[in-house]
């Protein structure tokens, strides 16, 4: 098991550190790998490093149940202070590591409260990528996450009936936010 862990993280520097990724691995050590990675290449990291551990742990596994990597992604403004963004990575981390085989993502901007995203993988990951796929193709308004966020604050704060009622009213206006033609790329 200790030789596996050790292949997966010296592989770790291939993957994040490939022509397509083109990233900088900072650690990577058992199952840990910390780097830094363009943002429109970081999906495609975390999906490689996730496949290259479950096969890497493959004969160590439950066949019903394999080993699985949790991977959080921390994105911040380039001239945050190094500690901050660092945080946010591990905040990323700890949010992934809720549950079992999950993805996380925060985005902290300079400005703003950070927005923060997690799922299983398989699930957030595609939605992740059909989103950037419907933004590259201007099929979806760009403020649409900043809009769908404050509706989701709003929902959260309703109970009983109004929760209900609320919820319509989210659903409604979430749709009319997808077809609105407020696409500028």
């Amino acid at each position: 098991l200790s030789a596996a862990l050790d292949g997966f993280a010296r592989g770790a520097r291939g993957i994040v550190e490939s022509d397509n990724i083109r990233g900088e691995l900072i650690y990577a050590g058992g199952d840990d790998v910390l780097a830094f990675v363009p943002l429109h290449r970081a999906l495609d990291c975390a999906v490689q490093l996730r496949d290259r551990f479950v096969d890497s742990l493959a004969p160590f596994g439950d066949p019903t149940r394999p080993p699985t990597l949790s991977v959080g992604i921390g994105i911040c403004h380039f001239i945050q202070p190094m500690t901050h963004s660092l945080e946010v990575a591990r905040e990323a981390e700890r949010l992934a590591k809720r549950a079992r085989d999950s993805l996380a993502v925060i985005v902290d901007k300079r400005s703003g409260a950070p927005v923060a995203v997690s799922g299983p993988w398989g699930t957030l990951d595609r939605q992740l990528r059909q989103l950037v796929q419907w933004h590259l193709d201007d099929e979806v308004p760009d403020k649409l996450a900043h809009d769908l966020e404050a509706l989701a604050r709003l929902k959260r704060g309703a109970a009983g009936h109004d929760a209900a009622l609320l919820a319509k009213i989210v659903t409604a206006e979430s749709n009319q936010l997808l077809a609105q033609k407020r696409r500028k790329r």
